[in-house]
């Protein structure tokens, strides 16, 4: 890709051009096989995967400042490994629990590999791309346990703990070693392998039997991601003074607790269904230090939707969001570009839709 800068001063006008990435290809070829069977009371599955990943690029950028070599060698070449092996165990009738270990490895992608000062983060920073990374492997175990009953519903619970090496992230450069090319961009990250990074974390969800003329669902997840030692640099202005270790800092653009209440009930033989929702989303205040990362506050927002059957193919849905006009954003959303500020999402929002069935 190609970017074009275009510059006005004192009534004259100027373009740039700059390569994004030039002549960068990446080529992956792979082997996969399944495995599945029953053993007495398990079910057991299980996967391998090979991939042959190589990249190159033609682009000519180097960085090298004070015998520091911040985009060099352009060639990789990778064999990575990935597998999993699951086994689920049938208690009883209505109760299930499954164990599944797994270890996942992924290469880098072209952002990550070759981009060259473009703002392709959650924040307004410029990124560089860094072609030595190395792949980056989840070793992680996942417990969950399903509960079916046709009076009770459907319950689920899964917990899971993750250990990435090679974790990819990014850490600011110094300006005395690159500044900026987007307007409004506040610095330049780097991507970077992170040693290894821990994830905890669970997810659970119910739904109750559609059999009932009340019923409703409830899910909440969690996911808690530490870094237990990573470097910043110490700025003073344009200067680096120095550089520090920050201990147990977390793992960057990690959304907060979330979990959604429904409630339904169904009228005219099901025709009409009224439904409410209630979403609430924790603060985030476990942030990173080392990525810059600001905290974000919690929310809370009611929905109401209302379904009606007109005719067989023909369903009319009306509903409103954010009933109570709550000013909030995600932990996840983007800034605005030439500020600090957050992307606020919509205020309240009524909405009226015709579904047909052909």
């Amino acid at each position: 890709g190609t970017r074009s800068m275009t510059m006005q001063m004192m009534g004259t006008t100027s373009t740039k051009k700059f390569n994004l990435w030039k002549a960068a290809i990446i080529r992956n070829a792979g082997f996969f096989a399944t495995y599945n069977t029953l053993l007495k009371s398990f079910s057991v599955d299980a996967a391998l995967r090979i991939d042959f990943n190589t990249a190159n690029s033609g682009d000519t950028l180097k960085l090298i400042k004070n015998g520091v070599e911040y985009y060099n060698n352009l060639h990789s070449a990778f064999v990575n490994l990935s597998a999993n092996l699951g086994v689920t165990r049938q208690l009883t009738d209505d109760l299930s629990a499954s164990l599944a270990i797994s270890r996942g490895t992924r290469s880098p992608n072209m952002l990550e590999r070759y981009i060259k000062l473009l703002s392709v983060g959650y924040d307004n920073y410029d990124y560089l791309g860094n072609p030595q990374l190395r792949p980056e492997t989840n070793q992680e175990a996942d417990l969950t346990v399903k509960y079916t009953d046709l009076k009770f519903g459907n319950l689920y619970i899964n917990g899971f703990y993750a250990n990435v090496h090679n974790y990819i992230s990014a850490i600011m450069l110094p300006t005395s070693v690159i500044t900026p090319g987007t307007l409004g961009a506040p610095g330049v990250k780097q991507f970077v392998n992170v040693d290894y990074v821990t994830f905890t974390g669970f997810e659970m969800g119910y739904t109750s039997p559609l059999s009932y003329k009340f019923g409703g669902s409830f899910v909440a997840a969690l996911t808690y991601g530490r870094i237990p030692a990573v470097s910043k640099y110490l700025l003073n202005g344009n200067q680096v003074t120095g550089e520090t270790v920050i201990q147990h800092d977390a793992v960057p653009e990690i959304p907060p607790f979330e979990s959604t209440l429904t409630v339904y009930y169904h009228f005219l033989k099901g025709k009409l269904i009224p439904k409410v929702s209630y979403k609430l989303v924790a603060q985030q205040q476990h942030v990173s230090q080392a990525f810059y990362e600001p905290a974000t506050p919690g929310f809370s927002l009611l929905n109401m939707v209302c379904t009606y059957e007109m005719s067989n193919p023909v369903n009319l849905t009306a509903g409103v969001n954010n009933i109570f006009d709550k000013s909030y954003y995600e932990h996840l959303n983007r800034k605005l570009t030439g500020s600090t500020e957050k992307l606020y999402e919509p205020g309240r929002v009524f909405f009226i839709q015709v579904n047909v069935e052909i």
